[in-house]
């Protein structure tokens, strides 16, 4: 029986077939095994695209939302849009956005630390996250976010930028009036006249 194989499979299929439809037999089988599978793929493949038209609605309401400064309804917008599509990048930064606006920040944290967890190698989300922390005065934290966000992607210029501006002194070498001082624009003015 060499070459015939030995298994339980090739004495059912032998009984079953003539000896001369063998491939024909098996090409039916493993068709017959795969229609579900392909089926739910498909059935799958639908309802994403149904979940992410939704997601794409609801995007476009909640941006309209912001811009009319309704940021309950926006933000309950926005987390049904990553519910139903996690990969929809810009839902997540906009929901941060949110809820910076509503004066919330350690939710923006949250939210912004979720989807660096889910995306991983997104930067962005990185150097977002960076400029809460510079919001709420934490250079230490927000350095590292933008270390991260430039080991993620250094050609990006921004993290680079932003935590070079926040390596800087701050730089108060020209005061205005209110201390004694005339700035360097009423000093051009003296010296015009």
């Amino acid at each position: 029986m060499r070459g015939r194989g030995s298994g339980a499979a090739n004495l059912v299929r032998m009984r079953v077939a003539p000896a001369g439809s063998r491939r024909r037999t098996l090409s039916i089988g493993i068709f017959c095994l795969l229609l579900p599978i392909a089926l739910a793929m498909s059935l799958r493949a639908q309802a994403q695209w149904r979940d992410f038209d939704r997601a794409r609605s609801l995007y476009a309401q909640a941006e309209d939302e912001v811009h009319h400064r309704h940021l309950p309804e926006a933000i309950e917008h926005l987390e049904q849009v990553i519910h139903l599509c996690p990969d929809y990048l810009a839902a997540w930064d906009l929901l941060a956005h949110c809820y910076l606006l509503s004066k919330q920040p350690d939710r923006a944290i949250e939210v912004l630390q979720e989807a660096c967890r889910v995306h991983p190698g997104i930067s962005q989300f990185r150097t977002t996250l960076g400029l809460v922390y510079v919001r709420l005065e934490q250079p230490e934290k927000a350095i590292e976010q933008f270390d991260a966000a430039m080991k993620l992607d250094p050609i990006d210029p921004m993290p680079a930028r932003l935590k070079q501006s926040l390596s800087k002194p701050a730089q108060s070498s020209v005061k205005g009036p209110e201390d004694g001082q005339h700035g360097e624009s009423d000093q051009k003015a003296e010296h015009a006249q």
